[in-house]
C-alpha cells in the first residue's frame, strides 16, 4: 500500500508536534527513500530515548499507508525499549513469517530480547 496524501499530512503533523518537523520536511517523497528518513528521524528519537514518541511516528507512517518491513521493525525494537515485550514478540513473530532470509537475522536478534 502507498503513502496517501493524508498519511503524509498526518506524518508531518505527528513530526511537529515532536520537534522534528524540520528535519521530516528535507526528507524525499519518493516512498523509498521517505522510509529510510524516517528511520533516520526514529534513531535520533532513540538516542534522546524518546521511544514512545519513536514508536508514534512509526505508527502514523504504517497508518498512512507506508507498510515497510525496516519500519516495522523499528517499531518493534521501540515496543522492546518501552518493555511491550508481549506486542513486539507478536509483531516479530509476524515479520519473521514474511521476512526475506537476509531480514531474518535481524528480526531473530530482536526477538532473542523478547
Amino acid at each position: 500500500m502507498a503513502l496517501t496524501l493524508e498519511g503524509y499530512l498526518s506524518l508531518r503533523c505527528c513530526c511537529r508536534e515532536m520537534g522534528v518537523e524540520e528535519l521530516f520536511l528535507r526528507l524525499p517523497q519518493r516512498e523509498a527513500v521517505l522510509g529510510r528518513g524516517l528511520l533516520a528521524i526514529g534513531a535520533a528519537l532513540f538516542r534522546e530515548e524518546r521511544f514512545a514518541d519513536a514508536l508514534q511516528l512509526l505508527q502514523t507512517a504504517l497508518d498512512g499507508g507506508l507498510d515497510q518491513v525496516p519500519l516495522r521493525e523499528g517499531q518493534a525494537r521501540a515496543l522492546v525499549r518501552l518493555k511491550r515485550y508481549a506486542e513486539a514478540e507478536a509483531l516479530l513473530l509476524e515479520l519473521l513469517a514474511q521476512a526475506e532470509p537476509e531480514q531474518s537475522s535481524s528480526l531473530n536478534k530482536v526477538l532473542r530480547v523478547c
